[in-house]
Order: C-alpha cells, then structure tokens, then sequence
C-alpha cells in the first residue's frame, strides 16, 4: 500500500537466500508463512526493531509505520537509529531462524515421542525391556492403565484402579462439612491452618486409643503414633527410620511376592537391596501359601526389613494365624529385623482365616477388626513391629490422604523427626473430621451393629459379584479373603487364538510380557481395565508364573460390577471350540 514501504528495491542475493532456507523448514505452519515473508519480500517490523542494518551507510529500504505506531515517517524511534536491517537480509534471516525453529521443533516433537512412549497409545521401542532394577517395570503399571482407562472415558469399565468409584458414607462426607462450616473456638480460622507434625492432638488421642484396645497394651499417643500423608508415606517414613545408620550390607528389605509394587519403588529410593519370596500357589484351592523354608532362607544378618501385608495386595490373602507365627518364630531368631506390617485393609476380611492357634495374646479378636491378626499382637513382636495403616481404604476417602505409623518409641521419635522436612503436617480438616468419624464408625449402621460390620458385608456381597463373573467368563478366581482384589487366572486366555485374539497383534509390544497384551486386548475388546500383575513380581520367577493373572479390583457401584459381568461373558462366548 501507498506509504507503507520505499520503492528502493531489495539486494537481490539476500532476497533470494530467505525463500529456500524457509523452504528447508518443512512441515511447520509457521516455517512456511516465514517462507511466503521471504519470497514476498518485505521485512517484519519485529525483525526491524531488533536487528540493525549491519552494513555502512543508509539501509537500502526501510518501513514507513503509520502515525499510531509511535514511529516517524523517517523510520525513527525515540533514541533509535533509523537504519535498519534490509529486506533481503531480514528474509534471510527469517529463513536462518525458521531453519533453527524447525530444527527446535523436531527435537521437542521427539522428547515428546519419547514421552509417548509411557502412554498407552505410544509405542515402546523394541530395544528397552520392560525390566529394571531390581525387577522393576520400565513403566509404571498404574500410570500406562490409568492412562489407558482415561482415553477409553465413559465407556470403559475401570477395574484397574485400586479405589472406589462411589462417595464414601453419608456420616463421613457430614463430618468433614460440619469441620468446614464450624463457628465454634478453633473454628475456620485455624481449621484450614498447619496442625502438630505428628498428628493433630485429638486424632492421635483417638488412635492411641484405638491401638490400645487392638494390641492389649497401652500405646503413648504423642511418642508411638505418626499420623502421615496416607499409608504411602507412612510406608517409606517407616523404611527410612529402619535403614538409617545401617551399613552397606545391613540394606536389605525382604517381601512376600506378589506385593503391592510401591515397595520395590520405596527401596530403591532408600538406596537399599529388595529380596522377594514367593508364596507358593496351591492349584486346587487357588490359594497363595506361605513358603516358610523360604523365608527363613533369605532373613540373614543383612534383613533390615521384612514387610508383612495383611490382607494381601494383590492377592486378598488373608493370612493365618499359624503363618503369622511362623513368620514371628522367624523374626525372633534374628534380633536386627524390624517388621513393617501394612494393615490397610484390616477391616475389609469377609472370611477369616481357618486356623487359630492357642496362643495367650495372639487370639482372632472378632470385630476388632473381625478375622484379622496384627502383628504386633503375637508374642514378643511388640517391640519389634511398626504398623502402617489408614483411613483411605475403610472409609472410602483415599483422597483425604489420612494414614498413620503405631510402633515402639525407638522407631516412632525417628519417623517424627523426619516429618518437619517432609509433609510438615497431614491436612488439618481432614484429620479433625477424622475424629468424629472414628467415633461414629463404631455406632450402629444401615441395620448392622457397626459400619464395620456394614463394611464387611458390603464388599462380601461385591466380591461374590465379581467371582461370578469371572468364572462365567472362564477365567478361574484366585481365593481372596480381604481387601477389594481378586486375581483372574488368565493363562488359558492369552494370545492370537485366544477370545481376544483380534486385538492381540495391537495389544502387544516388543518390550510387554503377555499380561500386559492381555490387559490392553480386554480393554480394546470388552471395554474393560484391569491390571497386569507381572510388576507385582520380582525377576527370578518363571514368565509363565509372573504372567498368569491379572488383577481385577471390585471396589465398584453394583452398575460396573454388573455392567463388567455382561461384557466377560464375551470371553466365554469367543472361546473357539474343540
């Protein structure tokens, strides 16, 4: 237009140098608007302002900008030279730097590839294996099928994810609101502020007691009690108190396989060795067993840790009694071993354990809680045990984030010690809410005499859902007692010929064990996401052992569960015959 740009001409070989540097820059929206700048000609006043003509004298071109710029008609800036860079050498330099963008494009675009690698749509690269340190999957499993039940959105039936899909009991969201609308002395103004490291006053006051009453003695509630940001943190505070001071050949952990994946994560963290030992897996009952010669082969002067989990993730094992003392008859012939015992699904038992020991001070103690055995309880495993529990998985509130340590002063002052620099305090709401629902747990609910007895049968009744249908869809159900998992047998279900077996060749990948396929396949076909249980396992097993479940968590509305049971009887249906 009229006045918008001189009529010198432009210098011929840096006009002609812009357009095929930007042509170079393929594939960029950007890169090629720069090259259609370059060919055309004219500079870009952003260019201008910032890079001066180089060359002696008046610049061969320059733009006239309008009145409302802030420019004069000469090119003049306040303070500013009016000799800027010439058109062919500003589109020069848009093809130099559409070069360098598209060259910084494609190094973002294969961070970001490699990045998708993690994801459930990416695909791996055949040269990583799925296997770490320690055993550990190159990915983590909660992530990739999170993930994975994310992207199939609503249409998907998520049974990966180890938490309900429903709200917790009326009784608890109520006391968390009377927290948020109390007026009364300690009301919103310091509700919604820092309480003690440890544990807020009244909760542990309520734990202490609790604990008491659990473990027959009587439990100090400002020295043995820690109250954490959920069991997860409790967890690593625990190893960390442990291992602390201990030499290099003093670091080993030792856990009973399959176990909850975090572990191996934790130890790792601590810069310490994890060992596993599996339990042993009895075919006609479909039951894991203790393996107690195998135990007591791998605890030695360089056990640290032994971490016991009762009810079992990802089994729902229910320990027995006799098992648990095997276990403490074991500990007590080395005197350095301290026992963590996670006991988050203490009350979720439905069947308890067959056999009780006569032993004084290690008795079942029915709805306290019903059917399971605290470690600490059994003879001489007071001292000897931290006990890591939480509020999560009874209530339903698993995003509270209210968990706990109970254990002897040696261990507790040094997991107190370290929660100032790590958590300063769990949330204060949710810890005071906390206290009214312990207490109102133990009154009567819906026609039982407690919500744990509610509880139990809640989940007793999910759980028989879930069995059903699995075994309907021919996928044989591992035995849980506790907990909200169960294992499915998927052995005879796996590969090409199998009742997924048209979403097998895309459900695999070169770095995945056969599980992992699985588990892909059923969520393309059925729609439905559970978990593979390989990286709940060490490395030493057989594959075919580490790869024969998957875990199916049925903490879900009766809809899924049932929703879940129309879609399995596919598999059923798709067997091929004989």
């Amino acid at each position: 237009p009229s006045g918008a740009f001189s009529s010198q001409p432009a210098v011929p070989g840096l006009w002609l140098a812009g357009a095929p540097l930007a042509a170079m820059a393929k594939g960029s929206v950007v890169c090629l608007a720069f090259a259609t700048l370059a060919a055309l000609g004219p500079p870009m006043e952003l260019f201008r302002l910032f890079v001066p003509w180089p060359g002696p004298g008046p610049a061969p071109r320059t733009f006239t900008p309008s009145r409302a710029s802030g420019l004069s008609s000469d090119g003049k800036q306040a303070g500013r030279p009016s000799t800027q860079m010439p058109l062919g050498a500003s589109a020069a330099s848009l093809g130099v730097l559409a070069v360098a963008g598209a060259l910084a494009r494609r190094a973002v675009t294969a961070r970001r590839a490699k990045v998708v690698v993690e994801t459930p749509v990416g695909e791996p690269p055949p040269e990583v294996p799925n296997v770490g340190e320690l055993g550990a999957p190159s990915k983590n499993v909660f992530s990739v099928f999170s993930g994975l039940a994310a992207q199939l959105g609503p249409k998907c039936v998520d049974l990966g994810q180890g938490f309900p899909n429903f709200d917790p009991p009326e009784f608890v969201v109520d006391a968390l609101r009377r927290e948020l609308e109390s007026q009364t002395e300690g009301g919103p103004r310091t509700r919604h502020q820092y309480t003690r490291t440890q544990g807020h006053p009244n909760l542990v006051e309520v734990l202490g007691e609790k604990y008491s009453n659990h473990l027959g003695v009587e439990i100090d509630p400002l020295t043995e009690v820690a109250v954490t940001v959920g069991a997860t943190n409790g967890l690593y505070l625990s190893l960390q108190a442990v291992l602390d001071g201990r030499g290099p050949d003093e670091r080993e952990v030792v856990v009973l396989e399959p176990f909850f994946e975090l572990y191996r994560s934790q130890v790792k963290a601590l810069n310490a060795t994890l060992r596993t030992v599996p339990l042993h897996f009895e075919e006609e009952s479909l039951s894991f067993k203790l393996d107690a010669d195998g135990l007591a082969e791998a605890l030695g002067p360089q056990t640290a840790v032994l971490i016991v989990n009762t009810p079992h993730n990802p089994t729902g094992k229910a320990f027995e009694e006799a098992e648990l003392l095997a276990i403490a008859k074991l500990v007590r012939q080395h005197p350095s071993l301290v026992v963590i015992s996670d006991e988050v699904y203490k009350y979720m038992i439905f069947d308890p354990p067959g056999e009780t020991i006569e032993v004084p001070g290690s008795r079942l103690y029915g709805a306290k809680p019903f059917g399971h055995v605290h470690f600490a309880k059994l003879p001489g495993m007071l001292e000897r045990t931290i006990t890591v529990s939480s509020a999560g998985k009874t209530f339903g509130i698993t995003g509270w984030q209210i968990g706990w340590a109970v254990g002897p002063r040696q261990w507790l002052s040094k997991i107190q010690s370290y929660m100032h620099n790590l958590q300063f305090c769990a949330p204060t709401l949710m810890q005071r809410a906390l206290v009214t629902v312990l207490g109102e747990a133990t009154s009567p609910f819906k026609g039982f005499p407690t919500y744990y007895d509610w509880l139990r049968d809640n989940y007793w009744r999910r759980r028989r859902i879930m069995v059903t249908s699995l075994e309907a869809a021919g996928v044989p159900a591992v035995k849980s007692q506790g907990g909200f998992f169960l294992l499915g047998d998927i052995s005879n279900l796996c590969g090409r010929d199998g009742p997924l077996g048209e979403y097998w060749a895309e459900a695999e990948r070169p770095d995945e064990l056969r599980d992992w396929a699985f588990c892909r396949a059923l969520a393309a076909g059925p729609g439905i996401v559970a978990l593979p249980v390989s990286p709940f396992f060490g490395p030493k097993l057989p594959e075919e052992v580490r790869t024969r479940f998957a875990r199916f968590c049925f903490a879900k509305t009766a809809f899924s569960l049932r929703e879940a049971a129309r879609r399995l009887k596919g598999l059923r249906v798709a067997v091929p015959k004989a």
